[in-house]
């Protein structure tokens, strides 16, 4: 152990220098988009979601982590509102049809996504489109003059800029543009209901919310639904949905604990690499026990068939045959009359017809003063095909 202790100190050493360079280092700031009500990130949507019922005093707030069609499928909601946030927003056709079903009813839907796709932009007759600006904020506003602020609410860190190209005019009002003046929000009556569309979610987001003047934004975009009792929140169609939780997860997303984790399976290694060796011992090979009798059989058995001696071969094993029939099935065959064979064949399980021509083959056997070679083989197929639909094991060749 004493020659391996140089190589520990300097190993621990360079582990502990290793985590403390680590750990003293600035936490990098994680810019992935999320827009989920559990990331706290600036891009993500935990501020929005603990505001909400202070939007909506008199509504109940219910976070839905399931698809359209599971949460409204064959239940009648009405002046209900249902909020979608994320950068795309794709639903298939089956929840496409709910959520049109659902606001035909009287409910209304916001969703600020950059881009509406597949079957709802279709239905709705709706299209996104985007522009590099060449700046690093967009600016937008509200168009209803109550609303609209004296200078443009700027958003940072968003060098494109995403709007509406196409709109149903017959039903749709604009409510908001950006500096080019092109629709980036929409209202859009269905039915009894409305949607409320806008392009630009980084708005509501923990980034831009901090922001005083960016959070009268989304307060005024969120006033346009009406009061209702109940809102939902989308957490299915999110880009950083919450992945499946596991301890060993849960444990590297935490710092300390993965830190604790790696240097308890640093010290198991550095306890298998050094102390395992110094405790292991060589296992002795144990060849197994012979079976001298098996052995002894083989070279008798040899030594019978290379003195041509076939018909003591033969009688040994008959005489074998009738041993294992008295022991087995408590019959004593001493002659083979048809009821005894029928009582072996009933009480091994081998067919009648086959016992009979076995026992047929013996007395065949017994009378013959000298038995050939060919003879011998016959025998031994006819006991070994007794033995193995008998299911006799253990026997002697």
């Amino acid at each position: 152990m004493k020659k391996y202790f140089k190589f520990i100190i300097f190993f621990a050493l360079t582990f502990m220098l290793f985590l403390i360079v680590r750990l003293s280092e600035p936490k990098s700031m994680d810019w992935s988009l999320s827009f989920s009500k559990e990331d706290k990130i600036p891009y993500g949507s935990y501020i929005l979601y603990q505001v909400l019922p202070e939007l909506f005093p008199d509504g109940l707030i219910q976070s839905s982590p399931f698809p359209i069609y599971n949460n409204l499928k064959n239940k009648n909601f009405t002046n209900t509102n249902y909020i979608f946030i994320n950068n795309i927003f794709a639903p298939d056709e089956l929840d496409t049809k709910e959520l049109i079903n659902y606001v035909s009813k009287g409910n209304n839907v916001f969703i600020a996504a950059n881009f509406i796709r597949g079957k709802l932009s279709d239905t709705l007759n709706i299209a996104t489109n985007l522009s590099y600006i060449g700046r690093d904020s967009i600016k937008i506003n509200f168009a209803n003059r109550e609303l609209k602020n004296e200078s443009p609410y700027s958003f940072k860190d968003s060098p494109l800029d995403y709007y509406f190209t196409s709109l149903d005019t017959s039903s749709t009002i604009a409510l908001g543009f950006n500096n080019d003046k092109k629709t980036n929000f929409i209202k859009l009556r269905l039915g009894k209901g409305y949607f409320y569309l806008n392009s630009v979610p980084i708005a509501f987001t923990n980034y831009n919310i901090l922001d005083s003047l960016n959070s009268d934004y989304v307060y005024k975009s969120l006033s346009y639904l009406p009061e209702s009792k109940t809102i939902f929140w989308d957490e299915y169609y999110k880009t950083g949905k919450a992945a499946v939780r596991t301890p060993l997860r849960f444990i590297l997303s935490t710092q300390p604990l993965k830190w604790a984790y790696y240097i308890l399976i640093f010290s198991i290694l550095v306890y298998i690499i050094f102390e395992g060796k110094r405790k292991q011992r060589i296992i002795p090979e144990i060849n197994p026990l012979q079976n001298s009798t098996l052995e002894f059989a083989g070279i008798i058995g040899r030594l019978y068939y290379q003195q041509k001696d076939h018909k003591n071969i033969a009688e040994k094993k008959i005489r074998y045959l009738l041993d294992q029939i008295r022991s087995r099935y408590y019959i004593r065959p001493d002659e083979f009359t048809d009821e005894t064979i029928e009582k072996i064949s009933r009480r091994s399980g081998v067919e009648l017809n086959q016992v009979k021509s076995l026992f047929k083959y013996i007395n065949y056997i017994e009378i013959l003063p000298k038995v050939k070679e060919k003879e011998l083989k016959q025998i031994n197929s006819l006991i070994e095909s007794f033995y193995k639909k008998a299911g006799i094991y253990g026997r002697a060749n």
